[in-house]
């Protein structure tokens, strides 16, 4: 707990539910605060013990409790006081807790906005924001191989090897489960005989990969196209707060600059 403090210029104790938590952290962000911890007791298992452990620091229990520079501020009521007597922006400076680049203009950027993933959240995300007017928005998005060799494409997992592909299968198995009960709804083949179908695998998994391909993966790019989204097909990683690095699958390398970059990587399916 006493890392946690000191080793940030801001910390706040809160729990995901609480009004007053999400008023401290509007009040905090309004600021440009960049260097912030929050750690939200409710979502850790030992939540009572942590609980606890503030008590014997700060002599509370409740949430948030605000920590500046290793200093403990309050509660909601001490930090909105502060800001509203216009001193809670100077004890953050002071902290060395603010964006030190705030009014930079956003031709200083490539981009305004930077979304690393392009799963269902980072392309919605992507195309949401490149809706206003004049924003500039790119998405970066690339699949490691899996152990066989596997890659798909835009989309993430859901729409490629997941959600899509097993709803589909799901709809091919119901439709052969209900022709057990054709006759009984007084469906026959056209000579009177019972219907009797059979499964090709082969050609249902051409059909679903070919419709997640063509009208899917083709569907999101045209919509990238469409929208002046930046795609890139490139692996990317942080190199500070507003620098991105792409490596495609060559390994060649380039990076490119945003004001805002939103992390959006999701998971791999198990």
């Amino acid at each position: 707990l006493e890392d946690t403090i000191n080793n940030n210029k801001v910390v706040v104790f809160a729990k995901s539910w609480c009004p007053f938590c999400r008023k401290v952290g509007l009040a905090l962000g309004k600021h440009g605060v960049v260097d912030m911890k929050v750690v939200e007791a409710d979502y850790r298992s030992d939540e009572q013990d942590l609980i606890s452990a503030l008590q014997e620091i700060t002599g509370k229990r409740s949430v948030p409790q605000v920590f500046i520079d290793k200093h403990f501020v309050g509660g909601c009521d001490d930090t909105i006081a502060l800001d509203e007597k216009a001193e809670l922006r100077g004890r953050l400076e002071k902290a060395g807790a603010l964006d030190k680049e705030p009014d930079l203009p956003a031709s200083s950027y490539d981009f305004d906005l930077f979304v690393l993933g392009g799963g269902s959240g980072g392309c919605a995300a992507a195309l949401e924001a490149a809706q206003i007017d004049g924003i500039r928005v790119a998405c970066a998005d690339f699949v490691k191989p899996s152990p066989h060799g596997t890659t798909w494409g835009v989309g993430g997992t859901c729409v490629n090897v997941g959600c899509i592909p097993k709803k589909l299968m799901h709809i091919a198995a119901t439709m052969g489960e209900n022709t057990h009960d054709l006759a009984s709804y007084g469906w026959t083949s056209v000579d009177g005989s019972e219907v009797k179908l059979k499964h090709d695998w082969g050609t249902m998994t051409k059909s679903i990969q070919g419709y997640i391909k063509e009208s899917l993966n083709q569907g999101m790019l045209d919509g990238f196209l469409a929208n002046n989204v930046k795609y890139y097909n490139s692996y990317a990683t942080l190199k500070d707060r507003h620098t991105v690095e792409l490596t495609d699958s060559a390994g060649g390398k380039t990076t490119a600059t945003a004001k805002y970059i939103m992390l959006s990587a999701g998971g791999r399916p198990h």
